[in-house]
């Protein structure tokens, strides 16, 4: 397996398992339920640890396609800076989101904290799709069609 491979076979397990820890608290906060919280910390926790290799790999994967196809510069800049705010803020979230699951089996989780974590989770799944979909210019320029507002292109 190429470093290509790894990359493509690991990119979307985060971006599935961060919307999945959204979907999940948010079912959680109109349940009011404690184990669905734990549930969707665990989805953020897996989805970040499946990132490690997907970003990791992905300037090897680079090295890979473009010795098939020339690749635009700016658009593999464009997915890379997305991509490393989406991995950086994920650790970041995962961290707070173990801190949070400790402190659950003591205290539970406040209706605040549940909130923050949502937030957190939202802007993640925001970065994660943002950064998939600038992913999918490098290879798919048939995507390229303006118009996602809520994905902007950054300024060259």
């Amino acid at each position: 397996m190429n470093a290509a491979q790894l990359h493509l076979l690991t990119v979307h397990l985060p971006v599935v398992g961060t919307l999945a820890a959204l979907i999940l608290m948010i079912v959680a906060l109109i349940r009011d339920s404690e184990t669905l919280v734990r549930t969707a910390i665990g989805f953020i926790v897996v989805g970040t640890l499946c990132a490690v290799p997907a970003y990791l790999s992905g300037a090897d994967a680079l090295v890979v396609v473009e010795r098939f196809t020339s690749i635009d510069d700016h658009l593999v800049e464009q997915h890379a800076l997305v991509a490393r705010a989406a991995y950086f803020a994920s650790i970041l979230l995962a961290a707070i989101s173990l801190k949070v699951w400790l402190d659950s089996f003591h205290a539970g989780t406040s209706k605040g904290t549940r909130i923050g974590l949502l937030c957190g989770m939202l802007a993640i799944a925001w970065l994660m799709a943002w950064s998939a979909h600038l992913g999918g210019f490098l290879r798919h320029p048939e995507i390229r069609e303006p118009g996602w507002l809520l994905f902007p292109e950054l300024p060259r």
